[in-house]
């Protein structure tokens, strides 16, 4: 876990097997919370990993009415 990168709605992983190495992120997008931070996160996220491959799987509410 690359725990610069995580936190209590996302989290960061470094996977390697054999040769190959890569990143997995689970993000859930907290419907009352600004998009703006949702965004800093993510962003935070794909800083750390640029130019590495990466797997995001991210809830983000996007159907919420609030």
């Amino acid at each position: 876990m690359i725990t610069q990168c995580s936190d209590n709605d996302m989290v960061l992983l470094e996977i390697k097997m054999e040769q190959e190495t890569f990143y997995a992120a689970s993000a859930y997008m907290e419907y009352n919370d600004a998009i703006e931070n949702c965004l800093r996160k993510t962003e935070k996220i794909l800083e750390f990993t640029k130019g590495v491959k990466i797997i995001m799987a991210i809830d983000s509410n996007s159907r919420s009415t609030k």
